[in-house]
């Protein structure tokens, strides 16, 4: 299924990033006690104070192969985008 491994590397590193950007990735539910999501497009990680974390697998899962996939398909209109230049020219 994942055959590039620099690819999905990318889009490990880029899930984690994404989810603790400010504007995108972070939400948060005010009330008595102010709870903390953080991951796009799906919620990857909680924080609800007092030290309590939370991991959500699925959606960790989820937002690296959403990020994959995405950056595969940019990959491949590339490198299309590119090879039709190249053939052109020559």
């Amino acid at each position: 299924m994942i055959k590039n491994k620099k690819l999905l590397i990318f889009s490990v590193a880029a899930s984690i990033i994404f989810g603790f950007l400010p504007n995108v990735g972070l939400i948060i539910e005010e009330g008595p006690f102010n709870y903390y999501y953080f991951g796009f497009p799906a919620v990857a990680f909680s924080y609800m104070g007092h030290g309590l974390f939370t991991f959500q697998i699925l959606g960790i899962l989820f937002n690296i192969l959403i990020v994959y996939y995405l950056s595969l398909f940019v990959v491949k209109i590339s490198n299309n985008i590119f090879l039709n230049k190249n053939q052109k020219t020559e």
